[in-house]
């Protein structure tokens, strides 16, 4: 048997979606997650970000950020000379599981030049930053 996505993995938007066609294919190859309550959420100990999607990108990039405690985060778009681009967001943490946009532009509406971005997420404990490439 094989399985075959004509997709890229992370294109599959929720943990839970990815969770249920895993567990489709397992028990199509005959594998049982014997063990494993399916209805409760795997939530990591610290936040993660996901890879932004798409990357290159020219209109808009998106990411996904797990946050498993209820903590403000900020959210930054440096330049490769490291000056703060856009602030989008300062908020608290009442979920877990966020999408987070950018659109290519600064904070006074204006599209950005083409080139290297980093999209960072600050909480009081823990900093995560990801590459993305903005091509007009």
């Amino acid at each position: 048997k094989l399985v075959y996505f004509g997709f890229p993995w992370e294109t599959i938007t929720t943990p839970t979606s990815r969770k249920s066609v895993l567990k489709n294919i397992s028990e199509w190859f005959g594998f049982s997650c014997a063990g494993i309550d399916p209805e409760t959420p795997l939530v990591p100990e610290k936040p993660t970000l996901s890879h932004g999607y798409p990357n290159p990108f020219n209109s808009r990039v998106t990411f996904e950020l797990i946050m498993p405690n209820k903590e403000p985060f900020d959210i930054y778009v440096y330049n490769s000379q490291g000056r703060i681009v856009r602030q989008l967001k300062h908020t608290n943490a009442i979920k877990s599981e966020y999408y987070l946009s950018w659109d290519g532009r600064n904070d006074l509406g204006k599209t950005v030049a083409s080139g290297c971005y980093f999209f960072q997420v600050a909480t009081s404990k823990h900093v995560l930053t990801e590459k993305i490439l903005f091509l007009k």
